[in-house]
């Protein structure tokens, strides 16, 4: 069975890329830890939650522009507009005046600062970048026919509308699971430029139900509403009749902190795992308010504000995986004034892990529409 790097390689000889070849054991490895060792010049790798001000465009155009080796070249960049607003990047390419223009919501790079740059790349440029991104954006810039080639035989997308028209024309169970193989977790977590999560753009496209719930259960899609809050479990049974509860499991006991820490003390496995214990002992004040699943032994931290755990409707969780050394973090409060988010992150912002999760204990995390994941104001 032909491997993903060996079919990655093939497409980039014949295309006349030079690259570093691969260790063997790295066959099936993700799409970026294979560009970032093969073509590592043609990466642009950079945080995407990193615009605190409309100048900062300017610093991630500059990134997208290095990955390119001279062929993209921006001149005159500015950046005009505000976070909440709108933004106006302009600059100068081969003599020509080029403007985008787009809504900033919150910190994280806009949807449509991406559709416009891949526009104005296939307009100006001979090549175009393939989202291939794991705990940051990561970007690879390759030539138009090389990214269709790569996306057709390892079943990449650069977008979730596209996983979603994937599943639609009907992927099979086994093909999802080869492309999910390969999907980063911002595809999984991401949203339409409509604001609809994966899960929910799916329940209202014309994909049957059995491949929408396939397409969650294959590698654990998160569950996350809309970005205006609309509920998948809701969406389900009003829009296809089902009941998918049982993806998530039914609302669940809950302990108070003191009796959760006196049965962590007494567990054997995973008991006070320094990876979570760092980020309890941080917590420990903000903590004493909280509830915790009644299960719960430090596989993961999990807990919630209400006497139940519903994990459907509000909940905090964060999972540490030793294998890929990474936090992944997943934040729902549903209803007014509530929000989604979903990251993976390094260990060393364990810091960002704990700033999020005290927000979440005090209720001042979802403050500001658009903001760390907080609903948009649906669109009139």
């Amino acid at each position: 069975m032909t491997t993903t790097s060996q079919t990655v390689a093939a497409i980039l000889k014949k295309a006349g890329i030079t690259f570093r070849p691969l260790p063997k054991d790295w066959g099936n490895s993700h799409l970026g830890q294979i560009f970032h060792h093969m073509i590592p010049e043609r990466i642009c790798e950079f945080d995407p939650k990193c615009i605190a001000e409309a100048a900062n465009y300017v610093g991630v155009l500059q990134a997208f522009a290095q990955a390119t080796q001279g062929e993209f070249v921006p001149e005159s960049l500015r950046a005009e507009g505000s976070v909440g607003g709108k933004v106006v990047l302009e600059f100068m390419h081969a003599g020509k005046a080029i403007r985008f223009k787009f809504t900033q919501q919150g910190r994280w790079v806009a949807d449509d600062f991406y559709e416009q740059l891949r526009k104005f790349c296939r307009k100006h440029l001979s090549g175009s970048y393939l989202s291939v991104g794991t705990d940051w954006a990561m970007e690879v810039y390759l030539p138009h026919k090389v990214i269709a080639q790569i996306q057709k035989k390892t079943r990449t997308f650069d977008s979730v509308e596209a996983v979603v028209q994937f599943v639609v024309e009907g992927a099979s169970p086994s093909d999802m699971f080869t492309a999910w193989e390969s999907l980063p977790w911002q595809l999984k977590a991401g949203y339409t430029r409509d604001g609809d999560s994966l899960m929910t753009a799916l329940l209202k496209s014309e994909a049957d139900t059995d491949r929408c719930l396939s397409a969650y259960e294959t590698h654990e899609t998160p569950l996350l509403p809309s970005r205006y809050g609309e509920s998948p479990l809701e969406l389900a049974q009003r829009l296809r009749g089902v009941n998918p509860r049982h993806l998530i499991g039914e609302p669940s006991a809950t302990l108070g902190y003191a009796e959760i820490r006196q049965k962590w003390s007494q567990r054997l496995w995973h008991s006070y795992r320094p990876e979570y214990m760092r980020i309890v002992d941080a917590l420990e004040a903000d903590l004493s308010s909280m509830r915790f699943s009644e299960s719960g032994n430090l596989y993961g931290i999990v807990m919630c504000h209400a006497p139940l755990l519903d994990c459907g409707t509000e909940v905090a969780e964060v999972h540490y995986h030793e294998y890929n050394p990474a936090y992944t973090l997943n934040l729902l409060t549903l209803g007014p004034g509530g929000g989604a988010l979903y990251l993976q992150l390094p260990l060393d912002q364990v810091e960002t892990v704990i700033d999020l999760l005290r927000r979440y204990c005090r209720r001042t995390l979802w403050t500001t529409p658009g903001q760390d994941g907080a609903w948009l104001v649906v669109p009139k």
